[in-house]
């Protein structure tokens, strides 16, 4: 039942590339209407089938993560801070002047680096639902899965900590993040960058 799933899947998750191709195309600078929304209704239903295919392979994928914090495609100058008890990320906003900060809680374990944007295709987790410029949640993530093993042996592991860690993904212009942590908090900070991040130093010290 399983194989013939993925396998209608797999089909099904053709057919929507193709259709997106086709939607990208009626893009072009000639439009009639409805262009744009047809796109986004071939993008939706591609990211959708490629979250349920892996799920049903038991591969990781990418949903999205609820963040109150939108930042800005172009230049959003991400700056990481981060101690052994703290991890804040900062970033310029979308919508307004105001800059975002992030504050993960309980995180274990961050990369903060490639890829940029123009080599987001070589993410192993593109095609697997991920998608740039928002917060995304890894699902069955391997990640957390060989921090748990390398812990495993630790005379007070408890394998109650790690059920309850989560992977997520925050790719930028240039850079993407990611770490493992429980959660975390979104906030919006008036004034200049610089005084946020500085503000951010003060509180890891």
């Amino acid at each position: 039942m399983t194989e013939s799933h993925a396998a209608n899947l797999k089909k099904a998750l053709a057919t929507a590339r193709t259709q997106l191709e086709q939607a990208i195309f009626h893009l072009a600078p000639t439009h009639v209407g409805g262009e744009q929304e047809a796109y986004d209704t071939a993008y939706e239903k591609m990211v959708a089938i490629e979250r349920e295919l892996a799920n049903v392979e038991h591969r990781a994928y990418a949903i999205r993560q609820d963040c109150a914090t939108p930042w800005d495609t172009g230049a959003p100058l991400p700056t990481l801070l981060q101690s052994d008890h703290h991890t804040l990320l900062f970033f310029l906003l979308a919508d307004s002047d105001l800059v975002g900060r992030i504050e993960f809680e309980g995180c274990l374990a961050t990369c903060f680096g490639n890829p940029g944007d123009e080599t987001l295709t070589r993410h192993p987790l593109y095609g697997s639902g991920f998608e740039p410029y928002r917060a995304m949640r890894v699902m069955n993530s391997p990640w957390v899965e060989r921090l748990r093993e390398m812990d495993s042996v630790h005379p007070q592991h408890d394998p109650s900590t790690y059920a309850a860690l989560r992977h997520f993904i925050f790719s930028f212009h240039d850079v993407t993040f990611e770490c493992v942590a429980r959660s975390f908090r979104s906030s919006r900070l008036d004034g200049p960058f610089s005084d946020a991040v500085k503000t951010g130093v003060d509180q890891l010290l």
